[in-house]
């Protein structure tokens, strides 16, 4: 009876054991620890601890991968330079009336070869950014906020009749202004008797400026960023 038990167990255990690897990962799965959070609209989002690192360890095999196939390449190209150099010094040697022209075009063929493998490399270089770049733990990155506020020259028929280009001109040559984006649009609203600008803030509605001159361009500006140079007439901006 002990005989028939151990051969059981013995069983259970070699067939447990030549599992396939697929499923041996969906137990492994099922049997792992979720993490859940709430979405905004109130449903659940889990999270297998055991699938994402089973994702990253994927992540990090192909990235090793990728290096050894890296470090390939790079080994056989030195290697058939070597071999056409050598092709060449001997080749070069043996006759000497040819050796000349045939040195040179030996000369193009490993120059040839070696642009081949730098393209190639370069191109694995960059399919291996783009796919499976992985973020440096602790690295930090310059974040660039978006201008919250854009300043839009209209540039419409009417405006430009009316000076359109030279206030675009204007606010251009100040220069950049922290917190503020130039720009142009089409139509203001407001373009019927002289040029107009509008300024587009997020979360606010549009204010237009009309009979706008070169000379306003420094207020309007002033207006939406205390950096920028103000104007030094009074009133020369007129909100429409």
């Amino acid at each position: 009876m002990d005989t028939v038990l151990g051969c059981s167990q013995m069983s259970s255990r070699l067939s447990s054991a030549r599992l396939p690897k697929r499923t041996a990962e969906k137990r492994l799965l099922q049997n792992s620890i979720t993490v859940c959070g709430k979405k905004k609209d109130g449903k659940a989002k889990c999270l297998s601890r055991t699938k994402k690192a089973l994702a990253l360890k994927n992540v990090t095999n192909i990235k090793k991968a990728l290096t050894s196939m890296q470090n390939e390449l790079d080994s056989l190209s030195y290697a058939l330079a070597a071999i056409e150099d050598r092709d060449c010094s001997s080749s070069s040697s043996s006759s000497s009336s040819s050796s000349s022209s045939s040195e040179d075009e030996c000369r193009k063929k490993i120059n040839k070869a070696r642009k081949k493998s730098e393209k190639m490399n370069r191109r694995m270089r960059t399919r291996a950014s783009r796919g499976i770049e992985l973020p440096i733990a602790g690295e930090t990155t310059a974040f660039v906020p978006e201008p919250r506020t854009k300043v839009e020259v209209c540039t419409g028929s009417k405006c430009r009749r009316n000076g359109a280009d030279a206030l675009l001109a204007t606010a251009m040559s100040i220069g950049d202004v922290d917190g503020l984006s130039l720009g142009t649009c089409k139509c203001a609203g407001k373009c019927k008797y002289a040029a107009a600008v509008r300024v587009r803030t997020k979360g606010e509605r549009p204010q237009v400026y009309t009979n706008v001159r070169t000379q306003d361009i420094p207020g309007i500006l002033a207006d939406w960023a205390p950096s920028a140079p103000s104007s030094s007439q009074e009133g020369a901006s007129i909100p429409a």
